[in-house]
C-alpha cells in the first residue's frame, strides 16, 4: 500500500512504527501541501494521512482541495487535538 503523509515528525515516526518495516507499505513523506499535490499527482497513493495544522497553523481549506482534486482518494485526518485544530 502507497501512503502519503504530511504531518509533524512525532506523528511521522508514530505512523512508521504502525505501518512496520515489513509491512509491504511505502511511506511517502510530504514537506509542504505543495508537495502533497505533487506526490499526488506522481505516485499511485491509496491512502493520506494528512494533519491541517502540519504547517504550524490551522489549514483545512488545502485537505478540501486534495478531497476535491482526488475524489477516490481516502483521506484520514491525523491531527492533536486542540482547540484550534477544531475549528
Amino acid at each position: 500500500m502507497e501512503v502519503l503523509a504530511y504531518l509533524p515528525s512525532l506523528q511521522v515516526a508514530h505512523l512508521r512504527a504502525v505501518l512496520g518495516d515489513r509491512s509491504g507499505h511505502r511511506l511517502h513523506v510530504a514537506g509542504s501541501w505543495g508537495e502533497v499535490e505533487t506526490v499526488l499527482r506522481r505516485e499511485a497513493i491509496d491512502v493520506a494521512v494528512l494533519d491541517p495544522v502540519a504547517a504550524g497553523v490551522v489549514e483545512p481549506a488545502p485537505i478540501v482541495a486534495v478531497a476535491r482534486r482526488f475524489r477516490s482518494l481516502p483521506i484520514v485526518m491525523y491531527t492533536t487535538l486542540t482547540p484550534g485544530s477544531l475549528k
